[in-house]
């Protein structure tokens, strides 16, 4: 699953200085000198949700002020100041594999997940890989498109001009046809200045889909990460997912609930699961297993993570020390903060998830079973199986599947019982799971990707 980022506004903070819960002023004044930087603009995105979800930002937990930050940074376009990308040449020119455009629902700077490691592994086969923003440019500059980054071979992370300051909601909002005009403009320039003709049009939204009609010769492909609607909390696919799966030259789907719904209306859909880094996690020691046992979880701390449960289960081990790492914005930890076994560490960037996965015992997925975590294939089951880690979990269709290498849990007395059992996992059966994560790298997926767009583009 793909969370997405929450909009927020840091237009609020003024009124946290007094809070008690606030008690970093540095983190504070960088957020109020963002906002000072640009005030037109921060007046034009004062909107009441993003005003609401700052203020749960700010007094959930420390580790989502950071995210809030490297956030409104993209927006308000100082993450792309000072930065020097040299210009790609001509995409002909370059002779890449294929040129791959990729209309995304994250952006690259947030959580890395599923889009960012398809793209990396795309990149290693030789694709030209042009990884676009969510947040169009909202500068007064005259570049009609920007590359702000180039974060490895052949990957560059692109801003289109968007129309005014306007930031639509990519899960809630419909593409507005002078958003689609101001991009479609923009694109165009860009694919003219790159030599870039026919490229594979990669959308992981169909808020997308108008601007993709606009290039000619583009052929579309859909990965379809996630039941959208269900971070709505509703459970069928919109009419503009439908237009979408009608259109698109091939279809990819990440869960087998996934390619069975879109399959029931008619349409081919290639079954691609989610997979993991080996290399960066396979390298991690045994279970400690030291004088207190540690369960811990890595990932969104979202409406969908059983709080309740976690509380529950501390509460029968009270021996046990439970770690979660992640931002906590979209669940309520109340309870959970006054358990003196459980400790929330807040997001941690990408790269430091394998060392902060090392110091658990065992690894949990306790999440709710509603219709959007049924569509989902957790990556960080391949991550912790990759780190030799027995994994416990709610019964997620996705990981029923996976047999003995995950031990399904439905009540709190089963869960802290299969996490006791798993401090006695033998190093053959850990062995056993590393060498099947290494089976569901990233590479083999993108592998994958590759083979689906090779054979439905050249039908």
């Amino acid at each position: 699953m793909v969370t997405l980022p929450r909009e927020s506004q840091p237009l609020c903070i003024v009124i946290f200085l007094i809070t008690p819960e606030v008690r970093n002023l540095p983190e504070i004044l960088k957020l109020l000198g963002l906002l000072l930087s640009r005030p037109l603009l921060t007046l034009r995105l004062a909107k009441p949700r993003r005003i609401r979800n700052a203020i749960r930002s700010f007094l959930s937990n420390r580790g989502n002020r950071g995210q809030l930050y490297d956030r409104y940074v993209e927006i308000y376009g100082m993450s792309d100041s000072g930065i020097k990308i040299q210009q790609p040449v001509g995409c002909r020119e370059k002779r890449y594999t294929g040129t791959v455009l990729i209309l995304p629902i994250i952006d690259w700077e947030y959580r890395y997940a599923r889009p960012q490691h398809l793209a990396t592994n795309l990149a290693k086969l030789g694709y030209g890989i042009f990884y676009f923003s969510t947040c169009p440019l909202l500068d007064v500059g005259k570049d009609l498109y920007r590359i702000t980054r180039h974060p490895c071979k052949n990957v560059y992370v692109c801003r289109l001009r968007g129309a005014g300051a306007d930031i639509e909601d990519i899960l809630r909002d419909k593409m507005s046809p002078h958003t689609v005009d101001a991009y479609a403009n923009s694109l165009s320039h860009f694919l003219k200045d790159l030599d870039i003709e026919s490229p594979v049009v990669v959308l992981h939204h169909p808020y997308w889909l108008p601007l993709v009609r606009r290039i000619q010769g583009g052929r579309i492909g859909y990965d379809c990460m996630d039941l959208h609607q269900g971070f709505l909390g509703e459970t069928e696919m919109d009419e503009s997912e439908r237009i979408l799966l009608r259109t698109a030259d091939f279809v990819v789907a990440s869960s087998s609930y996934l390619q069975q719904k879109i399959g029931a209306m008619g349409r081919d859909v290639h079954l691609i699961r989610n997979g993991c880094e080996y290399s960066a996690f396979s390298t991690i020691g045994p279970q400690p297993k030291a004088h207190i046992p540690v369960a811990g979880y890595v990932g969104a701390v979202e409406e969908w993570f059983d709080m309740d449960l976690v509380v529950s289960i501390a509460r029968k081990l009270p021996g046990w020390r439970f770690v979660i790492i992640g931002a906590t914005l979209g669940c309520n930890i109340d309870r959970a903060r006054r358990m003196r076994n459980i400790k929330f560490v807040g997001e941690v960037p990408y790269e430091q998830v394998p060392a902060q996965l090392a110091r658990f015992d065992v690894c949990m997925i306790p999440f709710k079973i509603t219709e959007l975590i049924k569509a989902t294939n957790p990556v960080k089951v391949y991550e912790y199986l990759a780190a030799g880690r027995p994994v416990v979990a709610t019964p997620i269709p996705e990981l029923m599947v996976l047999g003995d290498k995950v031990a399904i849990a439905s009540t709190a007395d089963e869960f802290a019982a299969k996490l006791q059992k798993g401090l006695q996992v033998c190093s053959e059966i850990t062995d056993k799971w590393r060498h099947w994560a290494a089976t569901q790298d990233w590479s083999v997926r993108a592998r994958e990707f590759e083979n689906v767009m090779k054979d439905e583009i050249g039908r």
